[in-house]
């Protein structure tokens, strides 16, 4: 239900490829998607502020995406295309 949310609010235009891209990996649909501050955070408990979350944001003037783990944020990467940034979310899943 969240991930058709967010897929429908015209506000995350930008991000509708790739929350649409996420949602079709089964691995992806057992989190919970939601924004802050722009970025989008994928959880497996959103309620638990300590939870670990992947981080998803557009790279700041260009195309694409950044994508990590709040586990890591030193390992910030940026990927070109939708395709690469959801192989990347999808190989921090078991981060979290």
């Amino acid at each position: 239900m969240q991930w058709d949310i967010l897929i429908e609010d015209d506000a995350f235009l930008m991000y509708r490829e790739l929350l649409v891209e996420l949602r079709e990996e089964a691995g992806m649909r057992e989190l919970f998607p939601y924004f802050s501050h722009w970025t989008l955070r994928l959880s497996k408990d959103h309620q638990d502020v300590q939870a670990e979350e992947i981080l998803i944001r557009p790279v700041a003037d260009e195309e694409g995406f950044d994508v990590w783990s709040s586990s890591a944020p030193e390992h910030k990467s940026a990927f070109r295309t939708v395709d690469e940034a959801v192989r990347a979310a999808l190989s921090l899943v078991g981060e979290l």
